[in-house]
């Protein structure tokens, strides 16, 4: 239960209130080598609770820091994505998604756009609620009601499992919104 790279981006970190978490050992290189020096990898293995211990302890748990996730926006990076949410709750900080055009990973995105695309990946991230609940929805025929209550059933459980209060009543509305409610 490694992060990959967590000697060299620890003390940025811990400065930046930020992690961003990659799938492999070549993202974190090319992060580190684009100025996104708070990257770290799994490194083919799940992001488990042995990770978020760690992550925990670098950003003192601290509400207003930031864990961003950066899977590949295929399949499978979907779904280690909504793995991360379903541990997002153990964290206090935020947590974000982003995913690279393309269906890129980092490493791929520095090769064929440049280091400063790569540097540009995490700022037009999504929080990692809104991203479970676009890809709950977008299975669900939105046009029939039978559809929009299916969505709705499986969708609930995500908005209830947001601790704060405030929060969850506004992903509750952005949810309603999703559905055609709002």
């Amino acid at each position: 239960q490694v992060l990959y790279g967590i000697d060299l981006a620890k003390k940025d970190i811990a400065r930046a209130s930020r992690a961003v978490v990659v799938e492999g050992y070549t993202d974190v290189m090319a992060c580190h080598l684009s100025g996104v020096t708070t990257a770290v990898a799994t490194c083919g293995t799940a992001f488990g609770t042995e990770h978020i211990k760690i992550l925990r302890r670098l950003l003192m748990d601290n509400g207003s820091a930031r864990v961003i996730f950066t899977f590949d926006g295929d399949a499978a990076g979907q779904k280690a994505a909504l793995r991360a949410f379903e541990d997002d709750q153990k964290f206090a900080a935020e947590t974000y998604i982003a995913i690279a055009p393309d269906n890129m990973d980092p490493c791929d995105l520095r090769l064929a756009k440049g280091e400063q695309a790569v540097a540009e990946l995490v700022e037009p991230r999504v929080p990692l609620f809104e991203f479970a609940l676009r890809q709950i929805v977008s299975r669900y025929d939105l046009e029939t009601p039978a559809g929009r209550a299916a969505a709705l059933d499986e969708a609930a459980p995500v908005v209830a499992s947001v601790k704060n209060v405030a929060l969850r009543h506004a992903v509750a509305v952005q949810l309603a919104g999703m559905l055609g409610y709002g």
